[in-house]
């Protein structure tokens, strides 16, 4: 029933927001993780198979429209009711990959890492063209996650001129937006980035640009971990 799959996949949500804050908190038990991140990547696999199959059987379609017409129109309505369904998907295959990492198994890691990268790059299959426009149904908030994530992917694959590139974008967003969440992320990942190559002047000014924004916002101290 379609009820009961919306609330296996919520409930799915919640639990697997808890497993992400295990795996970053817990480095024992990998291949317990392991285990678990694939079940999850194949839960969601047939969760997405399942709604758009309902949706071929129980939606009425205009008379000669074709099969792929209809298989699109499905697509579209779930990612209407699902719009985060691919970010949930790449968040398993981005720590399958950082797991694979941590254990010296790079060509499984940079597997994962490049699934995670092609969902979280185009989630929900939005056009570039359509971004920002009424088919696309994510927030300014999360289009600025989206970018710090995609990010992240390009560093751990290497690719860093893509990754400057990507965090800059982010950036840009989160100044616009005024999403102080989001500009912290920004001033941390640059300070750790910069720290990294060897540039540690610009690395303590990232730093301090990030100590002085959660200063100014006390508040984000109760958030700081959503």
């Amino acid at each position: 029933k379609k009820g009961d799959l919306k609330s296996a996949f919520q409930a799915y949500v919640k639990s697997d927001i808890s497993l992400y804050s295990h795996i970053e908190q817990n480095a024992e038990k990998k291949s317990i993780l392991v285990k678990e991140l694939k079940a999850n990547i194949k839960f969601l696999n047939q969760f997405k198979k399942e709604e758009l199959e309902f949706c071929l059987k129980k939606s009425k379609f205009e008379e000669n429209t074709s099969d792929e017409k209809k298989e699109e129109l499905c697509k579209d309505t779930f990612y209407l009711d699902y719009h985060n369904y691919d970010f949930y998907l790449a968040n398993n295959y981005f720590y399958l990959g950082e797991i694979y990492l941590v254990e010296k198994e790079h060509e499984k890691a940079f597997t994962n890492y490049g699934v995670a990268l092609s969902l979280f790059k185009n989630p929900s299959e939005v056009k570039d063209e359509e971004i920002g426009l009424e088919k696309d149904h994510f927030t300014n908030k999360e289009r600025t996650r989206l970018k710090i994530f995609t990010a992240i992917v390009y560093l751990r694959l290497g690719e860093t001129e893509k990754f400057e590139k990507t965090l800059r974008e982010s950036y840009y967003l989160a100044n616009e937006f005024q999403l102080e969440r989001e500009l912290i992320t920004y001033f941390i990942l640059e300070a750790e980035y910069n720290y990294r190559v060897g540039k540690f002047k610009k690395s303590l000014e990232f730093s301090e640009r990030a100590e002085n924004s959660l200063k100014s916002s006390p508040g984000l101290w109760h958030e700081i971990d959503e």
